[in-house]
């Protein structure tokens, strides 16, 4: 949906899909950022459950590693020659998609502001488990909502092949929650 809404602009479809890959990389970074604060947060509290939050931290690792190999410049270049022989419109793609890339991650101070956003959107995120906990009758401090919001994070998004997470977020909540 967001890619035919970024098309429908006129930015083109390659700019479009390369908006979606930096947005959805951005996000595993910012990702991994929060549930390291969270991780380290933990540690400086005794380190119980430490190693949930580094497993989680782990797998949102390998995640963003994947989709930053695939995103390396000239990669899709390459796939473009590769195909150049066999479909003319999927390596012109490929090769447009590349250059898109390239554009967007060459705009270093708009993705370092994007990535700020997104790491107060976690925070805010803290904010308002904090605030769930302390209308429901359970006050905990702002550091343990971080740090239960951080692992509740990690435990969901490393369930991401799962449909819906299901299990994943609750698991992680109750995991989190005990320790």
């Amino acid at each position: 949906v967001r890619g035919r809404m970024l098309a429908r602009t006129h930015v083109g479809a390659a700019a479009a899909t390369a908006g979606i890959v930096v947005d959805l990389t951005l996000g595993l970074v910012s990702l991994i950022l929060f549930v390291a604060l969270g991780a380290l947060l933990l540690l400086a509290r005794g380190g119980a459950g430490l190693g949930v939050a580094l497993a989680g931290l782990g797998a949102i690792g390998l995640m963003a590693g994947a989709l930053l190999v695939v995103q390396r410049p000239g990669l899709m270049l390459r796939l473009g020659h590769l195909l150049e022989n066999h479909t003319a419109g999927l390596a012109a793609g490929a090769v447009a998609l590349d250059g898109a890339l390239s554009a967007l991650y060459g705009q270093r101070r708009v993705l370092v502001r994007c990535l700020f956003w997104r790491c107060a959107a976690w925070l805010a995120g803290s904010l308002q488990t904090w605030l769930a906990l302390q209308v429901l009758g359970h006050p905990i401090g702002l550091v343990d909502a971080l740090i239960l919001e951080s692992l509740v994070q990690a435990a969901r998004n490393a369930g991401f092949a799962i449909p819906g997470g299901l299990g994943f977020q609750e698991g992680g909540l109750v995991l989190a929650g005990s320790l």
